[in-house]
Order: structure tokens, then C-alpha cells, then sequence
């Protein structure tokens, strides 16, 4: 997804579990301000933020949270990663989420 613009990314959960990372990378310098993902389960409840951040950002910067509220996930589920849009230029941006099976 392109960070630059306010954005909503469905992740499909198909196996229930514990999120424990979900972790970002860009495919390219960010400028204008840090960019905040807010990541919530399907329940609207937030398990915490990823800070893109817009100073020293190149292709290839890796950020991530680890959740420890909110992040339990049942089988055929879906994440919601929300974008601010704070990137003032185009920069794709790739999210992964690790469940792991409880």
C-alpha cells in the first residue's frame, strides 16, 4: 500500500492464534512526516502502533510492534492495519503479521 495516503489494509487471519509482531518495510525514502500504522482486530480494538519515521527513512527500513493487549485472533479472522498518511511522496509499504497457534 502506498503510505502516502490515508489507507485501511484487511490482513485475512486464517488460522486463530496470538499475534505476537506485525512488522513494516518500505520500498523507499519517506518524506513530509512519520508515517503511524494503527493495528486493530476485528473487534475495532487497537494492539498498538508501528512509527515510520520520515528522518534517515530508505528503501528497506524494517519496523514492527510486538502486542500484548488486543491480539487474540480466531480462525477465518481479519487484522486491520490503518495508515495515517502522514508520507508527503509516494512510498509502497509491505506489512507481515506473525500468529503463532495457540
Amino acid at each position: 500500500h502506498d503510505i502516502s495516503a490515508v489507507c485501511s489494509m484487511y490482513v485475512p487471519i486464517p488460522f486463530g492464534g496470538t499475534v505476537s509482531r506485525v512488522t513494516s518495510v518500505i520500498a523507499g525514502a519517506i518524506t513530509g512526516a512519520d508515517v503511524v500504522l494503527t493495528v486493530k482486530n476485528s473487534s475495532a480494538a487497537t494492539m498498538g502502533t508501528v512509527t515510520i519515521t520520515q528522518a534517515g527513512s530508505a528503501a528497506g527500513d524494517v519496523d514492527f510492534l510486538n502486542p500484548s493487549t488486543n491480539n487474540t485472533i480466531t480462525d477465518n479472522d481479519y487484522i486491520l492495519v490503518q495508515g495515517d498518511g502522514g508520507a508527503s511522496s509516494h512510498v509502497d509499504c509491505v506489512v507481515s503479521i506473525v500468529v503463532e497457534h495457540t
